[in-house]
């Protein structure tokens, strides 16, 4: 849930004192990937199957949003060939 995910977030930022700490989160690329394990669909039933019903995969706009709620900005996003990785810093 964002509630779940917005106490993850605070407890990393409260732990976060150099205001030069970074956080980076890697989250499956949901478009054009055609191997099926990085499938939307697919990567959904594997995050279900692995982390529980709770988890699913969020758009850039939800991370801003949470993460801004929690204390954060994004100060970079790098796409892979499967995965993209969100680097955000304390504000």
């Amino acid at each position: 849930s964002n509630e779940a995910v917005l106490q993850i977030l605070r407890n990393c930022r409260s732990a976060m004192r150099d205001k030069k700490a970074k956080l980076l989160i890697m989250e499956p690329n949901l478009g054009g990937s055609t191997h099926q394990l990085f499938n939307p669909h697919m990567l959904s039933l594997h995050m279900l199957v692995l982390m529980g019903k709770a988890s699913r995969v969020r758009s850039e706009d939800e991370h801003k949003t949470l993460l801004k709620e929690a204390g954060f900005m994004i100060t970079g996003m790098v796409p892979t060939a499967t995965l993209t990785i969100i680097e955000a810093e304390p504000v």
